[in-house]
């Protein structure tokens, strides 16, 4: 169980017991004074005192908890907020790029951005902490408007014309400053990678999407096939690749269940006109189960690790393949 959720549940159970204190407080003094009244008429006041002390005590309990746990909630924000600020305004952090291959001659066709932090003894780590933080403190917009701005920067300083994806969350394109960064950008030639998430019940990021796809942007569609993905969506949605997860391409060699169920998200992809791109491949035998579904592109530590942007020109430069067909 994580921090917050262990903070939480001890809020809730810290308010219960506060509710129920001021509860039997006030039961027991309006039991007791109940039995007053029959002994004098007088003694009904007492009753009713009894009885608003102890809800009195019950509600500013709920609500001295309820303050507590906002109060708490808002220094955790500030926390990990300061934390955000820090990376950005060190730069502790980088970009690094994993190429995307033609999979039947190892072409560099396009890469995949991925943001990584970079530790005080120069190491690179997961980049979770930040995009934890970003999302706790909704600083997740800030995040991608410096990651689209680096990356803007790599693309100019090394002359690399190959199409690059950037994932974004829904948070983040709902987000006006980061969609007029894109406008700004939109020299780039970039992918733009959202979830399933992004096209269920939210007509104004559709909507922008299809607004960003008219501009020039290429919209690929991420994880397909670990979700209650609908068919109906897939042909209306705005997008031009569609992206199988690796959970499925590492089941290809040994489940005759999530071949039949790759091939038809390739088949029907390819259908629609759109582009295919198996991630996390990192075997000879689902590349083998891949060509065998007739799948497009590929990307995965079989070809290549994450890279800097100089080893990525470099490459492209030298135009080899990084896997022979």
């Amino acid at each position: 169980m994580s921090m917050v959720a262990l903070e939480d549940k001890m809020n809730t159970e810290r308010t219960f017991w506060i509710l129920g204190v001021g509860i039997v407080a006030a039961l027991i003094v309006a039991t007791q004074t109940a039995a007053e009244i029959f002994i004098g008429p007088v003694k009904a006041y007492w009753s009713y005192v009894g009885i608003g002390m102890g809800l009195s005590f019950a509600a500013l309990g709920w609500f001295g908890a309820k303050w507590r746990k906002v109060r708490q909630r808002q220094t955790r924000q500030d926390t990990q907020g300061e934390f955000v600020r820090k990376v950005l305004d060190e730069k502790s952090y980088t970009l690094l790029y994993q190429p995307i291959c033609d999979i039947n001659t190892g072409a560099i066709l396009a890469c995949e951005a991925l943001v990584r932090l970079r530790q005080d003894d120069g190491s690179l780590s997961s980049p979770y902490p930040l995009l934890s933080a970003a999302a706790v403190s909704e600083m997740g917009p800030t995040v991608g408007c410096a990651i689209l701005d680096q990356l803007a920067v790599d693309w100019r300083h090394h002359r690399l014309q190959l199409p690059v994806t950037l994932n974004l969350s829904v948070r983040e394109l709902r987000n006006s400053r980061l969609t007029a960064r894109l406008i700004a950008h939109r020299g780039l030639p970039l992918n733009i990678e959202v979830t399933e998430n992004a096209f269920l019940d939210d007509a104004g990021v559709v909507e922008r999407l299809r607004m960003l796809r008219a501009l020039g942007y290429k919209i690929y569609l991420d994880d397909f096939g670990t979700g209650f993905s609908s068919m109906t969506h897939l042909a209306e949605m705005p997008i031009d690749a569609v992206k199988l997860d690796r959970t499925l391409v590492h089941r290809l060699p040994e489940s005759s269940k999530h071949r039949s169920i790759s091939r038809a998200i390739v088949h029907m992809a390819q259908g629609l006109g759109l582009r295919t791109v198996a991630e996390g491949v990192e075997t000879m035998a689902e590349l083998a189960e891949l060509k065998a579904i007739g799948c497009d592109t590929v990307q995965g530590y079989l070809y290549a690790h994450p890279m800097e942007a100089r080893e990525l020109a470099h490459r492209v430069e030298l135009g080899l393949p990084l896997l022979a067909a």
